[in-house]
């Protein structure tokens, strides 16, 4: 059996809970592990989540209100399909459903445009989001980029 490990974002009704939000060493060691143990591996397959960026950047969620989010853990719409149909909503707001500008390593933001693995990866946009980045900005709880850095987040 596979596991997809997902990180707490500590937000909404969740937001005095960020005690629980392991640090860069906990995740490390959970990942290499689950690595171990799945993949007869060493290192990180995807650092921060477990979903790469071809699945984060081709997808849409509609929330139980009927708002269009890039992510199901992002809740701020675009757009509300009872107001706008669904069609509609994407193609006026594709580029920020699919990070687009994000698509482009040259784009990304640093140091996630040199990391070795943006080739598949780039960070959990909801981290970010949730985090005051925006949601295009660095994942402040990927280890790898926090490696690279040189720089332990809190």
């Amino acid at each position: 059996m596979g596991t997809c490990l997902t990180l707490f974002n500590p937000a909404g009704m969740g937001a005095d809970w960020r005690s629980l939000v392991p640090g860069d060493e906990q995740t490390r060691r959970v990942y290499r592990e689950r690595d171990r143990l799945q993949y007869d591996a060493e290192g990180a397959t995807i650092s921060a989540m477990d979903t790469d960026k071809f699945y984060c950047g081709t997808m849409a969620t509609v929330t139980f209100a009927g708002d269009v989010t890039p992510c199901s853990v992002i809740r701020k719409g675009v757009g509300n399909i009872r107001v706008t149909p669904f069609a509609q909503i994407v193609e006026e707001h594709l580029g920020t459903l699919i990070h687009d500008s994000l698509h482009d390593v040259r784009t990304m933001p640093s140091p996630c445009n040199r990391c070795d693995d943006n080739e598949h990866c780039w960070g959990c946009w909801a981290s970010a989001y949730h985090s005051g980045a925006g949601a295009d900005g660095p994942d402040p709880k990927c280890w790898v980029m926090n490696d690279v850095t040189g720089q332990e987040r809190s």
